[in-house]
């Protein structure tokens, strides 16, 4: 598979995960490793992914803690949640 279209899939996996509340705003998301064992992909593949989504404002990363979701009410790209819904 080419690597723009697993971090695309990958991308589109966290959003759905966030809109129906499994990755719930305010809370950290899963370990990079228990995520890149879930989606059989490697830890750099989905950094990839994340940062994609940390610079769209929809993640991001707490020293020591790893990610969360953001108040998606002062979220960037809100809009684009909006848009999949």
């Amino acid at each position: 598979m080419r690597s723009e279209f697993v971090v695309e899939k990958i991308e589109q996996w966290i959003l759905t995960k966030i809109i129906v509340g499994e990755f719930a705003e305010e809370e950290n998301l899963p370990s990079l490793e228990r995520l890149s064992q879930l989606l059989q992909v490697s830890r750099n593949t989905l950094r990839v992914a994340i940062g994609k989504l940390q610079s769209r404002g929809l993640l991001e990363r707490v020293r020591s803690e790893g990610f969360k979701v953001v108040d998606l009410t002062r979220s960037a790209d809100l809009w684009m949640l909006l848009q999949i819904i």
